[in-house]
């Protein structure tokens, strides 16, 4: 919930987490009363407090309803991350190009359909499928498991923990379909076979709601829908892309490895690579849209999996540039991320000539102490006591643990938080790199670039990554934190669209049909630029690092 002066019978919204625990009470008609036009809320309908009860209030919006009211849909919305407040994705009009972005450079631009894909770059998302969690453990969540056990063991029965593990599970919030038409074209695949149910899931300590081969279909039904784009996948169990045997899937035999894999032909075969016609790094963008080789698969444990397929390449090719600290330590990140891409020339250079992909995180991890202290808050806010001095100390250390300056009174709750924490920051990596690269020479060894491929967490409609603080799946805003800068935005995929641009048109883009596509793109990166704010409780600077 967004609020700009919350009135006094909308207050006890901010002591709820999950959805279920704000909206499972009785309800009438009579309950529920409009939102103002302007008011910052995201939902449509408010329930008000009623006589009989003590103040609750819940929201009322497309397919999030009181869960005892309608039973149908109790299985749909259970967690707080699964309550739509966000804004709805627009209705594209006829200058969205992102659905069909290659297609539209490919126009545009005399050469740009001879590069090869690995001369492109690509927005990707981190865990792509996270959006769809459901509340049962994965096995593949081996790495894990001591974390989520010693949340779980802070919680009692009375108290589900699980709600907590979620929210700080959860990546990305629109959907895979969702995330291809806002121009994402790597996708960061993770899955597990779950012997108790003998299928195959994907998985973030949570298994997904639904086998992995559906959202498979989904894909497979935007690629048909898209006959102009071509996607990249990663698929393995949690990012190993050198993991074989049991490391990679743990207890899985070889035979229900190879299974996954002939599911996968089955749903994909005929817009798949074949390597043997299709080398990934010479061939152009023109000739496999021609050959309808539009899926480029990198697969996790690739010689048991596929057993050699041509259907697919080695996720062992893959170089996954990952930085653990991430946030937590933004200065070392910054400097990391930004020795990686300047120069670009020559780790590019060196994977394409393996037929690999350099593929550099912008995401953040869930660090171990600070979830651990924000679970501590959260149990102890709900015992409804009075712990205002312990939880003033977790907070204080939780937030001492990202080393802002200025950044002591405020404890992620979520990994989203945290997220949309690192993409505030990641907005100077890319304006600072795509600045230098507009001036390199584009055959320079010493010439600062974009990778293959990022991928991140928080991705947002037009193709923006959230740099606010409204986390994506709702919620109320941590207290204090400034109403104007609850939804902001960063062009994430448009700037990486800007360094194609600067690619595809060998670095001329001054004049001629390079300049007025260019123009077009930096017009549409306008709309959400590089914004700063002073924010520090919140952990946002202005001039820092």
């Amino acid at each position: 919930l967004s609020y700009s002066s919350p009135s006094s019978d909308d207050r006890d919204c901010f002591s709820f987490s999950s959805c279920a625990s704000c909206t499972n009470l009785p309800a009438s008609s009579s309950q529920f009363r409009d939102v103002p036009d302007g008011a910052l809320r995201t939902e449509r309908r408010l329930r008000s407090a009623g006589a009989g009860d003590t103040g609750h209030c819940g929201w009322w919006d497309r397919s999030c309803y009181p869960l005892d009211e309608v039973s149908s849909h109790s299985g749909v919305v259970q967690y707080a991350d699964e309550c739509p407040l966000f804004p709805p994705l627009p209705v594209p009009d006829s200058g969205n190009y992102l659905p069909d972005w290659m297609g539209h450079l490919r126009k545009k631009i005399p050469g740009f359909g001879s590069l090869s894909v690995l001369d492109l770059s690509l927005p990707g998302t981190h865990d792509s499928l996270t959006y769809d969690l459901s509340s049962r453990l994965s096995e593949g969540s081996v790495d894990g498991h001591a974390l989520a056990g010693m949340i779980l063991h802070m919680f009692d029965e009375a108290t589900d923990g699980t709600d907590f593990l979620r929210r700080n599970s959860v990546t990305q919030k629109l959907n895979v379909t969702e995330q291809l038409s806002n121009g994402v074209r790597f996708l960061d695949l993770r899955m597990m076979y779950e012997h108790d149910k003998k299928e195959w899931y994907s998985l973030h300590f949570f298994q997904s709601k639904q086998p992995i081969q559906n959202y498979f279909k989904s894909i497979r039904n935007w690629i048909d829908a898209h006959p102009s784009e071509i996607i990249v996948l990663l698929i393995t169990r949690h990012g190993g892309v050198a993991e074989t045997g049991d490391a990679a899937y743990p207890g899985v035999s070889a035979d229900v490895k190879h299974k996954l894999w002939l599911d996968f032909l089955d749903i994909f075969g005929s817009v798949l690579i074949d390597v043997t016609l299709s080398a990934v790094n010479t061939t152009s963008i023109h000739d496999l849209i021609e050959r309808n080789h539009r899926v480029i698969p990198y697969v996790g444990d690739y010689e048991t999996v596929t057993r050699l397929s041509s259907r697919a390449l080695d996720a062992a090719l893959v170089e996954n540039y990952w930085i653990e600290a991430g946030v937590t330590d933004q200065p070392a990140t910054q400097h990391k991320r930004i020795d990686a891409l300047c120069p670009v020339r020559p780790r590019r250079d060196a994977a394409k000539a393996r037929s690999g992909f350099f593929l550099l995180s912008i995401a953040t991890s869930a660090d171990v102490q600070r979830t651990s202290d924000a679970a501590q808050i959260a149990l102890l806010r709900a015992q409804r006591g009075d712990e205002r001095a312990k939880i003033a100390a977790l907070t204080q250390r939780c937030a001492k643990s990202y080393h802002i300056p200025g950044m002591e009174e405020w404890c992620p709750s979520s990994l989203l938080d945290g997220s949309q924490l690192t993409s505030y920051y990641n907005q100077f990596l890319f304006e600072h790199v795509l600045e230098v690269a507009v001036a390199d020479s584009p055959l320079s060894s010493s010439a600062c670039g974009f990778p293959n491929a990022f991928y991140g967490d928080a991705l947002d409609v037009d193709g923006t990554v959230r740099t606010g603080t409204q986390t994506l799946f709702g919620g109320p805003p941590p207290i204090g934190a400034k109403t104007e800068h609850y939804l902001e935005r960063y062009a994430y995929v448009h700037s990486v669209l800007a360094y194609n641009v600067l690619i595809g048109c060998n670095h001329e883009v001054v004049d001629g049909v390079c300049k007025e596509v260019m123009d077009e793109i930096q017009n549409k990166r306008r709309l959400y630029p590089l914004k700063m704010w002073e924010e520090t409780r919140l952990g946002r600077k202005t001039d820092w690092p």
